[in-house]
């Protein structure tokens, strides 16, 4: 009785499992054995991921599209008013695809975990990065855990394993030169930061003064990832 009851629920598991079909077509990424089976399918926190979901793709987007146009103007100015085109252009296409990409993902983890699974979230506050790295530990996780499971450690976890990986995120999202460039960019930032880190420390005068030095931090990641997606949506 207790093994065929066992086996009932290896096969429940095995199609649950195999059959996930919220985490199909966008996403999120789902590994061997970073899914996880509920007992209890109706949860509030699933509604509220389904009800998130909508609010950002069906309210917030189309709102934010209707409002905020890109600024980007070509051909491109040298000057201050094209830096703030294109810092324009960046915040509009930020916002705009984490909106649509994350809203998206957040009605797949409701859906699924009305289904009897729990998968991972694939963002977690963006915005609040302190380091490019620290922004992919943050933007698109299950993509980032795919890539450093399958290309980065059987690589060895060496600096060109790394721009390999970033290489292969740009191509991820299409086989164009504007992905591979903006990918190549991730790359050697990461590449840069933890040389930095490793070479160089902050005076210690600086160091006391951790929440301003984490502030900046902030800025310029958020800096350089905004002006990123201008090189993304490059068409």
């Amino acid at each position: 009785m207790h093994d065929a009851a066992t086996a009932k629920t290896s096969v429940s598991e095995f199609i649950r499992r195999s059959f996930l079909f919220p985490s199909f077509l966008c996403g999120p990424i789902v590994l061997s054995g970073q899914t996880w089976i509920r007992e209890k399918f109706l949860r509030p926190q699933d509604v509220w991921l389904i009800c998130l979901g909508l609010i950002k793709v069906l309210i917030l987007l189309p709102f934010w599209n209707a409002h905020f146009e890109t600024g980007l103007l070509l051909p491109f100015q040298p000057d201050v008013s094209g830096f703030m085109n294109l810092l324009k252009t960046g915040i509009y296409r930020y916002a705009q695809l984490y909106l649509d990409f994350s809203g998206i993902i957040d009605i797949a983890a409701g859906v699924s975990g009305l289904l009897g699974m729990r998968i991972r979230h694939n963002f977690n506050r963006p915005w609040l990065a302190s380091s490019v790295g620290d922004f992919w530990r943050r933007w698109h996780i299950t993509l980032g855990a795919w890539m450093r499971r399958h290309v980065y450690i059987p690589l060895g976890k060496t600096r060109f394993a790394l721009f390999l990986v970033f290489l292969l995120v740009g191509a991820w999202h299409g086989l164009k030169l504007h992905f591979i460039l903006w990918g190549a960019l991730h790359g050697l930032a990461i590449i840069t930061e933890r040389f930095a880190s490793s070479h160089w420390s902050l005076p210690e005068f600086l160091a006391r003064h951790t929440i301003a030095i984490r502030g900046l931090r902030i800025v310029l990641t958020q800096l350089f990832v905004t002006l990123s997606w201008v090189l993304f949506f490059w068409a």
